[in-house]
């Protein structure tokens, strides 16, 4: 008996939370179908599924608890642009208490001994529902309708971006194509005047070298054209100097030391007449010291006393000695002595 009258009230209490849960859900539909714009042309875009938590009743030790499937929300197209007003309240829901059934007061059985009276067990006390917190539906902000100049804008602006960008691309890779080829440029300028500034400073070194050579060739030739005339010179002056071999010489090359009085004797004079030019020529030879050792008629005046009287003269006369190499040598040499009578 007491179990049967436990239990009727947690059926109570059970159906109590279906019909307010059904009520709720019909409330939120009817305002989500009020609530529902008229359907635009445009296409439908996918919207995110939307998440609805339902809350189930806490555990008592004695009632079951029941999980009602919630009932699925139908999402709304997107729709069009409306001025932002404050959405509808939800209708308050009526809790619905179960009326308290009066307790039972069961009667004590007679037993032949006496036992204690039993307690009025009373229904327990209703507890309060808990309140179930609706997830709030998220909308989709709703995209402003573009008309069809309106869109063809913003293409035209996304293409002339696009163009702009591609353009300014291209033109930033042509000018760091310019500048590698120009640094590429410039070094293979650089490199080939640096190989053409050493072929130049090779070039130099091998003329400095070439001329350099030369002129030590030259100074050595010159220097043994030198040598051998010094040695011939010496060899000369040696052979000059060993030898007495008179050396031929012109009258130009003789030089009187001490010249002698040629003067016409005063018996010649008388046979000749004023005015008269005679011209005796002498051969002369000369030591190494200058003395003439000889002297003969190389051409005759045509007076034989002038001729004989110009070779003993010439004998008393004195010359500067002859050289070869530097050095004095014996000389003949032919002097032409002239005449005149006053």
């Amino acid at each position: 008996m007491n179990n049967k009258t436990s239990s009727s009230p947690v059926k109570v209490n059970t159906a109590t939370i279906i019909a307010v849960l059904a009520l709720h859900m019909g409330v939120a539909a009817a305002l989500v179908a009020l609530d529902m714009p008229k359907p635009m042309p445009k296409k439908p875009e996918i919207e995110k599924p939307i998440e609805i938590e339902l809350l189930t009743l806490a555990e008592q030790p004695e009632p079951e608890v029941v999980e009602v499937a919630p009932q699925p929300v139908v999402t709304p197209p997107p729709q069009q642009p409306v001025s932002k007003s404050e959405p509808p309240k939800p209708a308050p829901v009526k809790k619905v208490e179960p009326k308290p059934e009066p307790a039972k007061v069961t009667k004590p059985e007679p037993k032949p001994e006496p036992k204690p009276v039993e307690k009025i067990k009373t229904q327990p006390e209703p507890k309060p529902e808990p309140k179930i917190e609706k997830t709030p539906i998220v909308k989709p902000d709703p995209k402003p309708v573009l008309d069809n100049t309106e869109q063809q804008r913003i293409i035209d602006k996304a293409a002339t971006e696009r163009a702009a960008a591609e353009r300014a691309a291209a033109e930033k890779a042509a000018t760091e194509r310019a500048a590698a080829e120009r640094a590429a440029a410039e070094k293979a300028a650089a490199e080939k005047a640096a190989a053409e500034r050493a072929a130049a400073e090779r070039a130099a070194a091998e003329k400095a070298a070439a001329e350099k050579a030369a002129a030590e060739k030259a100074a050595a030739e010159r220097a043994a054209a030198e040598r051998a005339a010094a040695e011939k010179a010496a060899a000369e002056k040696a052979a000059a100097a060993a030898s007495n071999t008179p050396q031929n010489f012109s009258a130009n090359q003789a030089s009187w030391r001490s010249k002698p009085n040629f003067s016409i004797p005063p018996a010649v004079v008388r046979r000749l007449n004023p005015g008269d030019r005679l011209r005796v020529m002498v051969r002369l030879t000369v030591d190494k010291s200058g003395t003439v050792t000889s002297a003969t008629l190389a051409k005759s005046s045509g007076n034989t006393a002038l001729d004989n009287y110009t070779v003993n003269t010439a004998k008393k006369g004195k010359f500067n000695p002859f050289t070869k190499g530097g050095q004095p040598v014996v000389g003949v040499v032919t002097l032409p002595i002239d005449y005149q009578v006053n």
